[in-house]
């Protein structure tokens, strides 16, 4: 929730991306059914994907909440905030047994840098209320952290990022669900979307992309690779789409 301390402050998501194993999630969580996704968002597959790398690097995580202010100032462990220790909840969706176990393993990763967290998995109703409340992006969303989940469609529409991350929350981004207004974003991605020069159209793609990166609105963990049923005798013609 970019709307409240202290993830309002770009460094601390760095260091929390630092500090989370995303390929520990896609081994565990999806039993390595999966691909963790760079921190450009995009799935590497795609084509347009720059496949910025996540790194996992728990030591410069500390270091970075450390410069960001967050310290354990009594060595307990904890990390404080405004002279309090961290102890921040990260919601999912109790029945859905990838958010709940993700979670748990995210919250062991978070503690291990110094971030008070735990679970707070809820039903799904109760969880959109406070992340999406009435499927409404708000500025101020209700919540410390969650985990996240929407269809390859985000995916494969290019563009669609400029609806998750907008800062008019509830009309264009109506997918904003982190209370993160980013106007460099949003003037790329509009480029990106509006330009009628496709020459131009990899170049603003790339810019939206590292900036991105730079600013991370939210963070890429995974995504789950798929496994699909069919009967050749009635059809045999499928054809694999990259990404």
């Amino acid at each position: 929730n970019g709307s409240r301390e202290p993830f309002d402050n770009p460094a601390v998501r760095q260091a929390i991306a630092k500090a989370i194993d995303t390929k520990t999630l896609v081994d565990v969580v999806l039993l390595a059914q999966g691909v963790e996704l760079p921190l450009n968002w995009y799935h590497p597959d795609l084509p347009w994907s720059i496949n910025v790398p996540h790194v996992y690097d728990p030591e410069a995580a500390k270091t970075e909440l450390e410069a960001a202010g967050l310290v354990d100032s009594d060595g307990d462990g904890i990390r404080e905030l405004n002279g309090a220790n961290t102890d921040f909840g990260i919601l999912c969706d109790v029945n859905n047994p990838v958010e709940v176990r993700a979670t748990e393993l995210i919250a062991g990763m978070l503690n291990d840098v110094g971030i008070g967290a735990s679970q707070n998995c809820l039903d799904i109703d109760s969880s959109v209320a406070l992340i999406w409340p009435n499927f409404v992006a708000v500025a101020e969303p209700d919540y410390d952290m969650g985990i996240w989940g929407w269809s390859s469609g985000p995916q494969f529409q290019r563009g669609f990022i400029k609806f998750l991350t907008h800062c008019e929350f509830g009309t264009v981004g109506w997918g904003n669900l982190t209370g993160i207004c980013d106007p460099t974003l949003d003037e790329l991605v509009g480029q990106l979307t509006s330009n009628t020069d496709p020459t131009k159209t990899e170049d603003y793609s790339k810019q939206l992309q590292e900036r991105f990166v730079e600013n991370l609105p939210f963070i890429p963990l995974m995504s789950p690779g798929g496994n699909f049923a069919y009967n050749p005798a009635a059809y045999d013609g499928w054809t694999y789409m990259k990404g």
